[in-house]
């Protein structure tokens, strides 16, 4: 991707997104002195990208063994740390749509736990949230709000197997398309408390009748299932 097309496809992306892997600071690149690369960075608003892609334009950069080397709009763009270059260096279209997919807002609203094997980041994307206890094997789904992300730091909550909740409080059929994935998705904390409320106050369907999780373990508890 050339320098210009970074600038176009951030300058399109929302600016306020904050992006877990990043880049800042532009210098000449170890592979190709003439290319320009880009400080790898963590948690980086898109904003602060774009004004490093922009501040590259026109920049002068030594290369690392010398030489000056004038950056513009056709410069090949890379993300690299200075003085080091891999075969996988590049960015790509593929790349920033990758990147920006796992952007988020605010710091609550970021999947969390993150952990790292062996420089693999493994990232938990789906929350259950249930009163029923850990080891309940009556159609514990029955009684489980699902929380999953869904990029841009946005989450749905689902009950059951085919029911989604909307900004209004009620559960709609699962849906696609822009104007129903606004309708139907939260800020972590907001969908964790919608969740939670659903898995206090929600009633399923059995074939004893609709109860709350609290209701159905206080009757399988009393022997009245």
């Amino acid at each position: 991707m050339t320098l210009g097309e970074l600038i176009s496809l951030l300058g399109q992306a929302d600016q306020d997104l904050i992006l877990p892997d990043g880049f800042t600071y532009p210098h000449s690149y170890r592979g190709i002195y003439a290319d320009v690369a880009f400080e790898p960075a963590a948690d980086v608003k898109v904003s602060d990208m774009l004004a490093a892609a922009k501040s590259a334009v026109g920049a002068v950069f030594q290369g690392y063994k010398g030489g000056d080397y004038l950056m513009n709009e056709s410069t090949i763009a890379h993300i690299s740390p200075w003085g080091q270059s891999t075969e996988e260096d590049d960015i790509s279209p593929r790349l920033l749509k990758n990147m920006l997919a796992r952007g988020y807002k605010h710091a609550a609203d970021r999947p969390t736990d993150e952990i790292i094997v062996d420089e693999v980041r493994i990232t938990p994307v789906t929350y259950y949230v249930s009163m029923l206890p850990g080891d309940w094997e009556d159609s514990p789904y029955l009684w489980t709000a699902v929380v999953d992300y869904k990029g841009n730091g946005l989450w749905t909550v689902t009950w059951g197997s085919t029911a989604t909740l909307n900004r209004n409080g009620t559960l709609d059929p699962h849906g696609s398309g822009k104007e129903w994935v606004k309708d139907h998705t939260f800020t972590l904390s907001e969908a964790l408390s919608k969740a939670q409320d659903l898995a206090k106050n929600q009633r399923s369907n059995t074939q004893f009748g609709a109860f709350t999780a609290e209701e159905i373990m206080t009757k399988k508890a009393r022997g009245g299932l």
